[in-house]
């Protein structure tokens, strides 16, 4: 069996690996012959049986494989650009979110787009809501109107229908009542449910961006009980009840998906995320969230209707962060949280598609190069068996896919002009 080292170009971390240059062939004596022409990548071989020992092996039993006899000779400058943001507020229209309503016109500016202005964040705000002016001390239903510079006119005198502001806001005018948020994306997201305007007819997925990550802001006091209008109804409730709290989320989360995987992701690999601004009660500090390891709160703050335990679970299921609705005053801190964690959503998943190999030969093992773009030495990166052994220094294979472990991510995607090679080595078969 002689072992054969194909290079893959250094890449950005927001890309796949799209090519696998040609394994170079050996002759009898082991000696590298000219390398083949690139081969087209794609989509991960299950098969690839990525496995063996780490390091450069040996190019036959004479001498060590070296990147000279490899079929590409060097690495290209990486190049990090960050990924779109879609961020899809959900506001509930009831009597008595007047105040939460005013503090959201208040901070989505200043404390969200201008955080991801600051870091050239590529971002839209869709708000799905009802739109339309407040109207102070009702008790029947509340509107909202985002105004410049977020949005595109001043909200008085209200213009007779929402003015989108491309290409940073857009609004899908949809009632939310107090308790059925869940159903109305579902509902909205094709037009099965139309905005009130008829602007959108193929819904708010529309406005959405394959390439983007999506993030879902919650503002409710209530709870979940709803049910959907599609063909097949889906009725979600979670009746202040810690267990239906969750599998409501794990509902929601597989119909979400179902809907479009091209935009929401999978079950392995979800593509959003969703913050809850919700009536649990307030965490100490008042103004810190609780992260996603934190246990759902059955407690509510003062003037919650309901802790919200379904849009509780989902934030835990999803990796976001939980704040009390009922500190409107603080808004100015969950929306920045919220801005924060986009931006980590807009870097990339460090996630590979492992390429097919050449005709006629199987990968054996991977090598993982990282130059840091400071002049540092270069870091050679360790395979280990599974996300469960993970280090600081090291990367694991699944069927098709090699994943850089948590502490490796976050190094890379720091280092803005850095260079990543990944090497696989192949196996082939003496003539």
């Amino acid at each position: 069996m002689l072992k054969n080292l194909c290079l893959i170009l250094g890449f950005g971390l927001t890309a796949t690996v799209t090519a696998a240059v040609g394994c170079s062939g050996n002759d009898q004596n082991g000696s590298p012959t000219s390398a083949s022409s690139g081969t087209g990548g794609g989509g991960g071989n299950g098969g690839s049986g990525i496995g063996g020992d780490l390091g450069f092996p040996d190019a036959g039993d004479d001498a060590p494989l070296t990147a000279d006899a490899a079929c590409a000779v060097s690495g290209v400058e990486a190049n990090f650009q960050l990924r779109p943001i879609d961020i899809i507020f959900t506001i509930d229209n009831s009597g008595s979110m007047e105040a939460e309503i005013v503090s959201t016109k208040k901070n989505i500016t200043d404390n969200l787009a201008a955080v991801l202005d600051a870091n050239k964040i590529d971002y839209r705000v869709i708000m799905l809501s009802q739109y339309g002016n407040l109207v102070p001390g009702s008790d029947t239903i509340q509107k909202i109107c985002v105004s410049s510079p977020l949005g595109s006119a001043a909200c008085e005198p209200l213009p007779a229908k929402p003015t989108d502001n491309p290409p940073h806001f857009y609004h899908y005018s949809a009632r939310i009542l107090s308790t059925d948020s869940l159903c109305r994306i579902i509902d909205t997201f094709d037009g099965t449910a139309p905005d009130d305007y008829k602007t959108y007819p193929e819904g708010w997925k529309q406005l959405l961006r394959p390439e983007s990550f999506k993030v879902f802001v919650e503002i409710t006091d209530d709870f979940v009980d709803c049910t959907t209008k599609t063909a097949t109804p889906l009725t979600f409730k979670d009746n202040d009840v810690i267990a239906d709290g969750e599998a409501v989320a794990v509902q929601f989360d597989q119909a979400l998906r179902s809907l479009s995987p091209e935009y929401f992701g999978t079950e392995q690999q979800r593509n959003y995320t969703f913050f809850s601004i919700v009536g649990l009660r307030e965490n100490m500090p008042v103004d810190a969230p609780y992260p996603p390891d934190a246990p759902l709160i059955e407690k509510q703050c003062p003037t919650s209707v309901s802790q919200g335990l379904g849009y509780q679970a989902l934030s835990k299921l999803t990796g976001a962060g939980r704040f009390p609705v009922c500190q409107d005053g603080a808004y100015n801190v969950a929306f920045q949280k919220i801005a924060e964690t986009a931006i980590v959503g807009a870097k990339a998943t460090c996630e590979f598609d492992v390429p097919p190999p050449p005709q006629g030969q199987t990968l054996e093992d991977a090598v993982v190069k990282y130059t840091p773009s400071n002049g540092d030495p270069p870091q050679q990166f360790e395979k280990v068996a599974d996300a469960s052994a993970c280090t600081p220094t090291s990367y694991y294979v699944e069927p098709g896919q090699l994943r850089l472990c948590p502490e490796v991510c976050k190094l890379v995607q720091a280092d803005n002009t850095a260079k990543i090679e990944i090497l696989f080595v192949c196996n082939s078969q003496a003539n």
